[in-house]
């Protein structure tokens, strides 16, 4: 059994808020939540009680690469900007700025610091940066297609499996760039901090997310609980429903499978 703080933290991350709304009930009960979404100006526009929630933790994705081969269904930094014009201060205050995920070729490192520094300029105050993994069905998938054939040889390099970090994740191998790469590409975000990146210690988790935005942890008393939980300190609930995000990321497996599963279906009709 676990010792655990009688917390349970919401989390939507697997879908996009927008094309989800399992977790709208657990957000206005006033539970602390995290939303990931890369479609910011359209979450508040359908969801306006975002705004001013206290409860709610946003957490904006942005890689500078919207628009191109990798996110299409993705808006562009430019209308991003001009949305994060229209914000307050306070409202600021509350949204982490997710540059996620940077790719490691240098005209994509370039777009994804072009977000940092934009996003600094506008005070923004809280920076996650994340450099992309690359999973084996991802990797066929641009392998297959000609849109990417100008970038296969780099990320053959890049994600060559030879020294390389391996995890085997959604039954299949997902495989991170070198730890010298990365540090290297980390090391241009000075004021960020870093999400899910083996290797590295200084991780930006969900325990320093609520604990930055006011939820004193000391105030919940302790629980025992069955299942692992996370960092011995809080319960994290994910809130996503099995929909199926229509965003077709190139490097998202969730989106990558589905399109193959499609496409078996079709191609057996």
């Amino acid at each position: 059994m676990n010792l655990v703080h009688d917390l349970t933290i919401g989390v939507v991350t697997e879908v996009d808020p927008i094309y989800n709304n399992s977790w709208i009930d657990w957000a206005q009960s006033g539970k602390p939540i995290v939303l990931v979404t890369r479609h910011i100006e359209t979450l508040y526009e359908k969801y306006p009680f975002v705004l001013s929630s206290q409860n709610i933790i946003v957490h904006v994705s942005l890689s500078g690469n919207g628009g191109t081969i990798f996110e299409p269904n993705i808006p562009t930094l430019q209308n991003n900007l001009i949305f994060f014009q229209t914000l307050s201060p306070q409202q600021k205050k509350r949204i982490v700025i997710r540059i996620s995920p940077i790719i490691p070729i240098n005209k994509f490192i370039n777009n994804s610091l072009e977000v940092y520094k934009q996003c600094r300029t506008l005070n923004f105050e809280i920076f996650v940066v994340q450099i992309m993994k690359m999973f084996s069905i991802c990797f066929d998938y641009m392998k297959n297609s000609k849109n990417f054939s100008e970038y296969i040889n780099q990320f053959e390099q890049i994600y060559a499996p030879t020294n390389k970090v391996i995890i085997n994740q959604n039954e299949t191998n997902v495989i991170y760039a070198e730890y010298e790469l990365r540090k290297l590409i980390f090391d241009l975000f000075p004021i960020a901090k870093k999400c899910s990146e083996p290797g590295f210690d200084d991780d930006f988790n969900i325990i320093q997310q609520i604990e930055m935005f006011g939820f004193n942890l000391q105030e919940y008393p302790l629980i025992e609980v069955q299942n692992k939980d996370w960092g011995d300190r809080v319960i994290v609930q994910s809130l996503c429903n099995k929909f199926q995000c229509p965003k077709a990321c190139a490097f998202c497996f969730s989106s990558i499978e589905a399109l193959y599963k499609k496409s078996l279906i079709l191609n057996h009709e």
